[in-house]
Formats: C-alpha cells, structure tokens, sequence
C-alpha cells in the first residue's frame, strides 16, 4: 500500500503473527502498531495488544514537529482493556487535556476468532479545536483514531527519513504491568545506546556544518557560485554581450549598461522592473572582495 498516493483512513504495513495484514483495520493499533513495530521491539507491540496478560502499559515519545511546525509528544497508555492515544504539548505531564485524543474498549476475544486481539470500540475523542473535550460519537472517535494514526506517520516517519534510529531516539518511557528488572534493564540500555548514537550523529554532523560554513560567502551564498551571480550582475542589461558594464540606471541605481545606447534599447523591459529588484548592500567588505 502506497501511503502517498492512496492516503488511506489508518496507517499500516504490518503483516505479523499479533497483527496479520488481513485483520480489520483499526486506527488506534494502525498507527501506534506500525510505529512499535518499525522500532524493531516486537514484544513492546505484544505487550500493547495483550489484554489478556498485560494489564496496563504506557509508551511516551518526545516531541517531533509536525508540518504545521507544532512540537507534540506523543503518549500511548492502557489499562485493563481501556485504550487512550494522544497527543500534548512538549513540557505538558497532563495527558487528561491533550491536543489531539481517542479513547477505545479493548472488546473480549471470542474463543473462535483467528486474531489475536478482540475488536477495538470507539467510544470517545478530544479536540479541542472543534470543541470536543472527550466526547463525540463513535463514528467521530473512529476518524479521530484515523486521523491521529496519519499524523503519527507525518510525524515519525515522513520528516525523520523514515529511519528506525530516529524513531527509538525519541522515546522517554515505555513501561507495562509484570515488566521484569531484566526487561527494564534491557530497555533502559536500549534507550540510552540509541542516545549515544544520537550524540554521536549530532557531533558528526555539526563538523560537517563548520565544514560548509567555512564555504559560505556573504548572506548564505556560496563563495564557489558567487562567481556566476557576479558576472550576472555587472553585465550589461541589454545583453549585448559586455561584460562588465561601468554605467548603471540613474533611476534603480541597479541595472547596469555599458552604453546610453544599450540602457535606451534595454528600457521597454526594465521600466517595468526598475525599483522593484532586490538591491545588495555593497558597503559589506567581503562583498566588495567578491566583486572585484
């Protein structure tokens, strides 16, 4: 499935034992599982969906921007069989009052079914951009779950490259009821490694940057390709083919002629320019360097 173009109601691309690809699809586990799943954790997506020995479990990742350049941490938290998802402010412990949230019942699993979770039911959702402070009809928590699941893959996966390290960096805690020292210890360590490789990438990356800045000209402009624009804007306007041009418009003070004649001909253009181009501040040193 093809996310991009078919931009389904929920996230999934998993085909696994808990969660086979032709189980019904259900926002809340789409778009929580998928995530779980790519973190290369099975058994943090076990420890979610089994309701049966599970009693309760919370997972709190960090925030990430969304593309509207909001920071939103996501929470994923059940007891028993009740289910809530959603997303809150950075520095926000409140979970009661999220952003964005959907709240399901984790149905009994019938002894015939061939899945491994009973059915996921839709009873509530908060939005408080419309008004809703957990409420609404199923149907509504329904598109809620659907909603947050797309928002979750905009968030973790579509503008972090779509790798797995950045998704693990982000966790703060995951925790579940019967979670073992030996579980913790290993989580804990898992954690803390991919921070160190975080660490690392970051002060890879950042000598990498020194590395570039050193190439930069003035204002962002790369001294390599400051050449061109500089052959650009000392030519003469009307293109016949000077060089350098040592007259310029008495009006802009901008454009540049070699001749009365060229600034003559060039004018049924450039009056419907003049005074409306971008000028430089030439009294910059390195620019003055650059020009010459």
């Amino acid at each position: 499935m093809n996310f991009m173009q078919t931009q389904p109601p929920a996230v999934r691309f998993l085909n696994t034992d808990i969660l086979p690809l032709s189980s019904p699809r259900r926002p809340p586990e789409d778009g929580v599982a998928t995530l779980l799943h790519r973190l290369g954790q099975p058994q943090v997506l076990e420890r979610l969906l089994d309701t049966e020995t599970t009693a309760t479990f919370a997972l709190r990742m960090k925030a990430l921007s969304s593309s509207s350049g909001a920071e939103e941490d996501l929470y994923v938290r059940r007891e028993g069989m009740d289910f809530e998802m959603g997303l809150v402010a950075p520095e926000s412990s409140d979970e009661t009052k999220p952003k964005l949230g959907v709240r399901y019942t984790v149905g009994e699993r019938a002894p015939s079914s061939v899945y491994k979770t009973g059915p996921w039911i839709p009873h509530s959702s908060f939005d408080p951009a419309v008004g809703i402070a957990w409420g609404g009809t199923p149907a509504k928590a329904r598109a809620q779950g659907a909603a947050l699941a797309r928002k979750i893959w905009e968030m973790f996966y579509l503008q972090n490259n779509n790798t797995d390290a950045t998704l693990g960096r982000a966790i703060v805690c995951v925790e579940w009821a019967g979670m073992t020292s030996d579980d913790r210890e290993k989580y804990e360590k898992w954690i803390a490694e991919i921070k160190q490789r975080d660490e690392k990438d970051i002060k890879e990356k950042k000598i990498e940057y020194e590395k570039l800045k050193a190439q930069i000209g003035v204002d962002g402009i790369l001294a390599d390709s400051f050449e061109d624009f500089k052959k650009t804007l000392l030519r003469c306007r009307a293109e016949c083919g000077v060089a350098v041009a040592t007259m310029q418009c008495g009006k802009c003070h901008f454009a540049k002629y070699c001749s009365a004649a060229c600034q003559l001909d060039d004018w049924k253009y450039h009056k419907q320019y003049c005074g409306k181009e971008d000028t430089w501040d030439f009294s910059n040193e390195k620019f003055e360097d650059l020009l010459k």
